[in-house]
């Protein structure tokens, strides 16, 4: 790479058209750099013949990608868009590798037979509208585990198909004696190559549960996975489990549930000792879960204060060997009954925890590589989280940092408080797209229409948000999947739910994210 580098740009001609879009956007500097030209031409007979400065794209196009790219990534950002407007095609090469797209719209879902949606854009086909958040993508394959009351089945839909379309299968129960098959109305599945693991989630009672099933999606047998562990987790639902290497997963969050001769009591005014009405409560437990030894560690107490505030129906996302945590909804204030309500979340930063040992926890940079097994557990001894504060709260005239480093600021565009929002890698960027916000997109610029429309994206090395509007896309909550996951590279897939006015479970919809 630097060979082929310094073969191919070490030259006056395209230095000097590199250096000279910097001005390219900059009228007076223009003029004042043509006038400055003619004056010294006559003095200095041995300075080279300037080329036209809108003769850039030129020469650059001459250049591999690779290279086009290595030059953007050195760049400030000022330089960046400069060289970028000189020409239509270096826009659309540095929109693809900032922002994943040069130009990206919504196209609503359609099956083979093209009759994949009801009117207003809903799908008429796929997975029940609870279970949407349910699915997770393996192998270029999409699939979202429903344990029915009456037997369990799997949704799958493959991208890997020209022409896609949802496929129902049953699955075959495969317990131990003594173990029964538990239905399940949701629960949160993660992946461990080649299985698909499924731990916790809601009965159909409405109660959560901590049990944990095994699915092999090559024979679809579910199996029941028994765990070596006294620090089991509580039962929960609404909580995140993420991957985090072959060997290593991680849980985060969830609303639990406690039991009744466990309820924590609150002091009155009159000092005497008063039961709290609502048994439900959000947590902030943070565990890994080792698959060759079958055993839940727990998260240090010795850090209590560095963890993430306890919410649930967050979204969470592994780049590299680092693992994120955003948004989210907690119990609303004065719900005292046994089926809370929800709101959502204050905390509109973004939480990361670094599980690479050899790397430094004080700079989440965009390591793709997965940390090594023998170091996970030392990581999750050791490390703190890292706490990136929203643009918003990091310009305030009273934002400090902590004394240890793990307080970060970040700059660029407001995220938001959200709900329901698909976190998913873009290169090696991180997305955050839909959900609902608690302001209702007041805290947006109010020039901008539409501003769930607005998908945000995280550099990690810059420490900034921008973001790229995809036009036509609904407000919903939803997953994403990327591009490198369907292994189709010109777009995105989402699924999620749309709030209806009379419809309390609300209407599927589905859909691609593609360049126009």
């Amino acid at each position: 790479m630097n060979f082929i580098l310094t073969s191919n740009i070490n030259h006056n001609d395209k230095i000097y058209d590199y250096l000279a879009c910097n001005a390219y956007n900059n009228n007076k500097a223009h003029s004042q750099m043509n006038a400055s030209t003619a004056t010294a031409g006559a003095e200095q007979t041995t300075t080279r013949t300037s080329p036209p400065l809108f003769k850039i794209s030129d020469s650059l196009q001459k250049l591999a990608i690779e290279i086009i790219i290595f030059i953007l990534e050195n760049l400030d950002e000022r330089d960046q868009l400069s060289l970028a407007m000189s020409c239509s095609w270096l826009y659309r090469v540095y929109r693809i590798h900032f922002y994943g797209f040069a130009s990206p719209k919504w196209v609503p879902f359609l099956s083979d037979s093209g009759v994949g949606e009801f009117e207003d854009g809903f799908i008429a086909e796929g997975p029940p509208v609870a279970n949407y958040r349910d699915g997770v993508l393996m192998d270029g394959v999409l699939y979202v585990p429903i344990l029915g009351e009456d037997k369990p089945v799997c949704w799958l839909l493959d991208f890997k198909q020209w022409s896609i379309k949802w496929q129902r299968l049953d699955l075959k129960i495969c317990f131990d004696t003594g173990k029964e098959y538990q239905p399940l109305q949701t629960t949160v599945a993660t992946v461990n190559h080649p299985l698909i693991h499924l731990f916790g989630g809601q009965k159909f009672t409405g109660e959560p549960t901590d049990v944990f099933y095994e699915l092999d999606p090559r024979n679809m047998v579910l199996r029941h996975l028994e765990c070596q562990s006294e620090f089991m987790p509580s039962k929960r639902v609404s909580h995140s489990l993420s991957t985090i290497d072959s060997q290593h997963m991680a849980l985060f969050g969830g609303r639990s549930m406690w039991a009744p001769d466990k309820i924590p009591q609150l002091n009155s005014k009159l000092g005497e000792p008063t039961r709290i009405k609502n048994s439900f409560y959000d947590t902030k437990d943070f565990y890994l879960f080792d698959f060759l030894e079958k055993k839940w560690y727990p998260y240090p107490e010795i850090y209590p204060q560095g963890l993430p505030y306890p919410r649930s129906g967050h979204s969470s996302l592994v780049i590299g060997s680092s693992l994120y945590v955003y948004g989210g909804q907690k119990i609303a204030a004065g719900s005292t009954s046994n089926s809370p309500q929800s709101e959502i979340h204050d905390d509109e930063d973004l939480w990361a925890f670094n599980f690479d040992d050899n790397h430094s926890h004080s700079d989440f940079t965009t390591q793709t590589n997965k940390p090594q097994p023998k170091n996970i557990k030392k990581s999750f001894i050791q490390h703190k989280w890292q706490k990136l504060f929203s643009p918003r709260i990091s310009q305030s005239p009273s934002f400090g940092l902590d004394d240890d480093g793990n307080w970060k600021k970040t700059t660029g565009k407001v995220t938001g408080k959200r709900c329901g929002a698909a976190m998913f890698p873009i290169g090696k960027r991180l997305a955050i797209l839909g959900g609902y916000e608690k302001d209702a997109w007041r805290n947006e610029d109010y020039s901008i229409e539409k501003p769930w429309e607005m998908c945000k994206l995280y550099f990690p090395n810059r420490r900034r948000w921008d973001h790229i509007r995809i036009d036509g896309i609904p407000e919903m909550e939803c997953f994403a999947v990327s591009k490198d996951q369907t292994g189709r590279p010109e777009s995105v897939f989402v699924m999620g739910r749309k709030k209806v006015e009379g419809d309390t479970n609300g209407r599927l919809i589905m859909g691609w994210i593609k360049d126009d």
